[in-house]
């Protein structure tokens, strides 16, 4: 007898690839093993913290859409978690980060085109998908596989397609602001003015 998936297993295997690249991404491994360059960290933590700010206000607009009081829970602790936890912590983390001499390469100055990429289509998915659409968009980065299947538990096989051409466009915008990151990508005129 074979084992039924669970929505966010179904979720898994039609994006098995994208999620190996991200496991496997150059930018989360030198972050894991302690080789990422100081001035690189910097300019990840300024990029991540006006992240944090637009994906809470995605994680709002999921709450305002959703269908039950679980789930209205679920992106209320997001929320909370993002707003007190995470954004305080990367605040904490970059002032010591300058306080051991990284390098201002620009990343406070504005979102760079990955981030802003990412953050808009976070909130256009929240504003006109809701929230299972959400959920799927950011499970990638670590959204609770709990609470997706129990909001797709019924969904059929046409909306689970959706929901992963979602959570795929997620992992490749994830993706992409670990290769900005990396390579210290952002716009011409603010590398102009903050030059490698």
């Amino acid at each position: 007898m074979r084992a039924t998936l669970t929505a966010s297993g179904r979720l898994r295997a039609l994006c098995a690839d994208d999620r190996e690249r991200l496991h496997q991404h150059p930018f989360v491994r030198a972050l894991a093993d302690g080789t990422l360059p100081v001035d690189a960290f910097r300019f990840y933590l300024e990029q991540n913290l006006q992240f944090l700010s637009e994906y809470a206000r995605a994680i709002g607009f999921g709450a305002g859409r959703s269908p039950d009081l679980a789930t209205l829970r679920a992106f209320g602790a997001a929320l909370a978690n993002v707003v007190e936890s995470e954004i305080p912590q990367n605040e904490e983390l970059l002032a010591q980060t300058i306080a051991l001499g990284a390098r201002d390469l620009g990343g406070a100055e504005a979102m760079a085109p990955a981030t802003l990429a990412y953050t808009s289509f976070l909130v256009a998915t929240a504003a006109t998908d809701g929230s299972l659409a959400l959920m799927a968009a950011i499970l990638p980065r670590g959204w609770s596989s709990d609470d997706f299947d129990r909001c797709a538990a019924d969904v059929d096989d046409e909306t689970m397609e959706r929901l992963a051409s979602l959570c795929a466009e997620g992992a490749r915008l994830q993706l992409d602001f670990w290769d900005m990151a990396h390579r210290l990508e952002h716009w011409p005129d603010v590398r102009a003015r903050h030059p490698l």
